[in-house]
Formats: structure tokens, sequence, C-alpha cells
């Protein structure tokens, strides 16, 4: 996933200690019409126009079969409706936390807790039980729900068979909504240029009057492999994130919307739901490396970071990233200057043993012996063959995938400038080869019995990252033991952690 640089210079920053007024549609059309497009945007519209062609594109039945599958396992399910939705209040963002944050002196923000979704369970061959994985993930989710997590985040991802089962998050979401009651319900993420912004913008909005506001919108681009199964061309899909991004926030704050750019034209429309918060939920950015930690402070909003980094690499990111966000030129109405990152998780009462079950779940997340790797490297190597290099926002992503590819690619990568021996993939190479103890010891892994967990958390909350969200849901993990690592860090280790910040106050 790779992000974007640029500002929205009719968004400056809100003044929140004062009162907002309320807002005047016709005045939000003017001031966010289209003669306010975006300086970046303005230099895209004067080039050549591409329509808004792509909703009638081959990839938009693909991702309307995988939501009616999803859809069609969810009207089955029966949510406990007597849950009464949370009492919410007015805060400087809008509608706040359900759990009303205690500060503390480092940042001013307790620490959060979140669980991250691929929805994955133990499968052979290609065999997953989809049905028995889609109802055991909300059951965890309730549980975290009811035990003191503070956030579920759910990727989208298609195509990739044993790795992740999560095509269309907010069909989940809706279940969700009616089935937790203070969990927060986060897009982790959501891939902007495999839809429509309206379609985007609705469907948040719809989530998040479902849940009374308890939305996160993480965004995204994905990647090659995907981008071209839902017919989308890898080298747009940096300005198709750009232009999707600024036009976001804008729709969910106009009474009416129109726009015209190089990939969307949208007519004079009012686009319906509007968010329950206001004037709209926070947004994030997936990032991987110093480049999208960058580019999510110049915009304003927050890091969602898969970076397999120890603590002591990742606290110059984040000490980076804090300081960066205050010089930002917000996309949308106000910065976001949260970080959250994810990290494999498990909590048993055998100390050992729990860090092995966590070093064992993060080391077989990306493979080696995923069923759908080979396709994937293979098409990195056609589009190379095709293309004979590829635009320098891609480069990380071949170079992750072609670090598996035969001598020819591999030749073919390096006469093309891509690097094979940085970034995600080596890092995670390197990391295959720790021990359990040493990985959990650096906070790369967060596993053990509650001592250990607490420990490992602490190396987060020191270089302030805001939250960790846990990845315990995998493929070496069955349903039981997630269930049980759950319950422990809600009852055994959460409330440690909290009640220390209390007293550091």
């Amino acid at each position: 996933m790779d992000e974007v640089v640029g500002a929205a210079p009719h968004l400056r920053a809100m003044d929140h200690s004062r009162p907002r007024p309320a807002v005047d549609g016709a005045s939000v059309v003017r001031r966010l019409g289209v003669e306010c497009v975006p300086e970046f945007l303005r230099h895209l519209v004067s080039g050549h126009s591409r329509r808004a062609g792509h909703i009638n594109s081959p990839f938009s039945h693909v991702f309307l079969w995988s939501q009616m599958k999803l859809i069609d396992f969810v009207h089955h399910m029966r949510p406990d409706l007597s849950r009464q939705s949370p009492c919410l209040t007015e805060g400087e963002f809008g509608v706040q936390w359900p759990r009303t944050p205690t500060p503390i002196s480092k940042g001013g923000r307790e620490m959060k807790f979140g669980l991250l979704y691929e929805m994955q369970r133990p499968y052979e061959g290609t065999d997953i039980d989809w049905n028995t994985l889609y109802k055991e993930t909300l059951e965890q989710c309730e549980l975290a729900d009811q035990v003191g997590f503070d956030n579920l985040w759910f990727v989208e991802h298609h195509f990739l068979t044993g790795f992740s089962g999560s095509p269309c998050p907010e069909v989940m979401f809706g279940a969700l909504s009616q089935r937790t009651k203070n969990i927060r319900i986060g897009f982790g993420v959501s891939i902007l240029p495999h839809a429509h912004p309206v379609r985007i913008a609705e469907r948040v909005a719809m989530v998040d009057q479902l849940t009374d506001g308890r939305v996160e919108f993480g965004t995204g681009r994905s990647n090659a492999y995907e981008q071209t199964g839902l017919g989308v061309d890898p080298r747009n899909t940096r300005a198709m994130w750009e232009e999707s991004l600024a036009m976001l926030p804008q729709i969910w704050q106009s009474d009416e919307f129109s726009w015209e750019g190089e990939f969307w034209n949208v007519p004079s429309r009012r686009v319906l739901p509007k968010p329950f918060q206001k004037p709209h939920p926070r947004m994030y950015l997936a990032c991987t490396q110093t480049d999208s930690f960058r580019l999510a402070a110049e915009r304003g909003i927050g890091v969602l970071s898969s970076a397999s980094y120890a603590t002591t690499i990742l606290a110059e990111h984040v000490k980076t990233y804090k300081e960066n966000i205050k010089n930002a030129n917000p996309v949308g109405a106000f910065v976001n200057n949260y970080w959250a990152n994810n990290v494999h998780a498990f909590c048993g009462s055998d100390n050992q043993q729990a860090r092995e079950t966590a070093a064992e779940s993060m080391k077989t997340f990306f493979g080696p012996d995923k069923p759908y790797i080979a396709g994937r490297v293979g098409a990195y190597e056609e589009l190379l063959e095709a293309w004979g290099g590829v635009p320098e926002h891609l480069e990380a992503d071949f170079g992750r995938w072609l670090r598996q590819s035969d001598e020819a690619h591999k030749e073919q990568a390096a006469e093309a400038g891509i690097s094979l021996d940085s970034g995600p993939g080596a890092a995670r190479a390197a990391i295959s080869e720790l021990d359990a103890n040493t990985l959990a010891d650096r906070g790369v892994i967060i596993g053990g019995d509650p001592e250990s967990c607490i420990k490992a958390i602490r190396l987060y909350e020191d270089i302030g990252v805001d939250q960790v969200m846990m990845i315990m849901q995998t493929e070496t993990i069955p349903h039981e033991k997630v269930m049980s690592s759950i319950e422990l860090f809600g009852k055994e280790v959460f409330p440690v952690i909290r009640e220390s910040e209390k007293a550091s106050v």
C-alpha cells in the first residue's frame, strides 16, 4: 500500500476550543465545490480525464459476488438485539469514544488495545470452512468487547487463499454493530482504488450510523496482484488513492456534492447517509515503510503500521511522525495524529509455550506455503516483463515478491532498479531466523504469560505508540486458544496497564 503527497488548502486546521457552529449546506457546497479542488487535483483535471466508468468494469462483478456470499451468511445469524447502544458524548472531534479515555503523561491519552483480523483458521489444501470461520470471528469479537478491548480492525483482501477471508469487511461490520456495545470498529483498511468514492462514503457512513459513531476509517491501495484481478491498472492506483482520499471528507461534510476529476466525475448530488460522527470519522493510512509514515504526517491522518520492527527501531519512526504531523495540511477537517501498530500476540498461562505459539503464528503468517503465493509471484513476473520496469511507488511491493522469483526475473528486477534486499519482505525474512524469546523480548511479538505480555506492551507504550492491534486469529491458533488468549488479555493484562497509567497522571 502506498500513499499520497498533497494538501487540501481549503480545509484548514480547526480551533476545537470553541463551539462548532451549525453547518449551512449552501456554504459547504460553495466552500467545497469544484472551484476549490486542491491544487494537485487541478493538475490531474488538466490532464487526460478518466471518467467514472470503473463502476461497470469486470472487477465490480467479482466484488458484488463476494459481498452477496457474505451477506447470505450474516442474514442467517441471530444477533442479540436486546443489547443497548452505548451512551456517547460530544467532544472536540464530535462523537467521542464510548469509553472515555484517561489522559496519561505521555501524549495525553491512554494505550488502546485492538484485534486485527485477516480472518484465518486452520485448513488443509484450499479447503476452508467459511461458515465456521465467520461464526468463530463474531464470537471472538463479542468476547473482546465484553473483556475490554478497545478496537476491532478488519482488512480488505481478495484472492489470497489461505491468508485472508475478508473481501468485504463492511458486511461483518453490519453484524458486529448489533452484537457489540462499546468496542470501536475499524476499516483496516478500505482499498480506495477498488470502488467508487461515493460507494465507499456511503458504506462507511452506514456502519457509523449502525454503531452510533464507533467507526475508524483506514485507507490503502492494496497490491498489484489483487489490483489486476479486479481490473485495476496498478500504475494508476496512487493517483486513484489521492483523488478518492480528497473526495471522501468533502462528501461527508457537503449537503450536495459534485466533482470533476481524472478518475471520477460526480454531478451535483446529495450523498446519503452522513456519518454519525461529526464532521467525519478519523482517517488513517496503512503504512509499512518510511515514505508512507512521512506521507501520513503530511496528510494529517493516522498511521496503521504493519512494519515488522523491534520497538527500538520503530521508536524513531513514531517520533519523526509525531513531530512532522504538527505541520500537516490535513486532507480532512482535523488532524489525527494516532499511531496503531499491528503485532502477533498470544497470552497463555505457560510463558514459554505461549511465546512459541505467538512466534509460530507470525512466522507462518505470510508463507512460504500459502496457496496463493506461486500465482502472486507469477503475476509480478508477468507485469515486469510487460512493462520493462515499474513506477517508483510500486518498487517496494514488487521487490517483496520478486525476492521469491527465479534468477532471470531477479536479474531483470535489478536492471529495473528494484531492490530485493530491503523493505518489509527483507525484514520478515530476517525475523524468521529469530527464536521466540528474542522476538518476545524485543517486542516483535507480544507473547507469553500475562507478565510477559505486559512487559512487551510497555515497550510500545514507551515509544509513543497509541494502540497495539493484535493478530491472534491465524491458521496456527485454533478458535478455543484464541478465545482463551482474548480473555487473559482482558482480565489480567489490560487492567494492570490501565491502573498504572492512572497512577502516572
